[in-house]
């Protein structure tokens, strides 16, 4: 309902698409305020009814003030809402190798993703089991990976252990 009163079908897909690459040192810092840090739809949120509630260090909406849960979820279902990324970890890898880069961290294949679409996939350890889970997006030049607010850290450390492994061997990966 309010997503098509309040938001342009432009506006929707920018809100849907808008990429904010947060760095290790910021995350770390704003784990240490006091306050939830503001994602850059916060006011949105607010103007909309949101019922805003700390979630991993951000404040985020739970529900807004026009539907109930369910009739959130039909609505979803039947029409579309957005989903603030803006909390989680958005990171862009570059290079010829970067494929085998997210490959050798993951189960997806891909290398095998046409041009801009995704997969949501899993971070695996040695053993193969899971560390968490992400989506993958083959955005032509660069791969583009969210993956979870409450993992932030973990998933940053997984990824550059791996790019400085591969690039000592000589890879092309950033």
């Amino acid at each position: 309902h309010f997503y098509k009163r309040f938001m342009s079908s432009k506006m929707r897909s920018t809100a849907l698409f808008t990429v904010f690459r947060r760095q290790f040192a910021t995350t770390t810092a704003s784990k240490q305020q006091q306050q939830p840090a503001k994602t850059c739809l916060y006011q949105f949120h607010v103007a909309q009814g949101g019922r805003m509630v700390d979630f991993a260090g951000y404040s985020m909406p739970v529900q807004y003030s026009d539907m109930s849960i369910i009739q959130s979820h039909l609505h979803t279902r039947k029409h579309c809402s957005i989903f603030d990324v803006s909390h989680m970890l958005q990171s862009r890898v570059f290079g010829k190798d970067r494929f085998a880069f997210m490959e050798s961290l993951t189960v997806a294949d891909v290398q095998g993703l046409r041009k801009n679409s995704g997969t949501l996939t899993l971070f695996t350890n040695e053993n193969g089991g899971i560390q968490d889970d992400l989506i993958v997006t083959n955005a032509e030049e660069h791969l583009y990976v969210v993956s979870n607010a409450g993992c932030r850290e973990k998933d940053m450390k997984l990824m550059m252990e791996r790019i400085d492994e591969m690039q000592g061997a000589g890879a092309d990966v950033a």
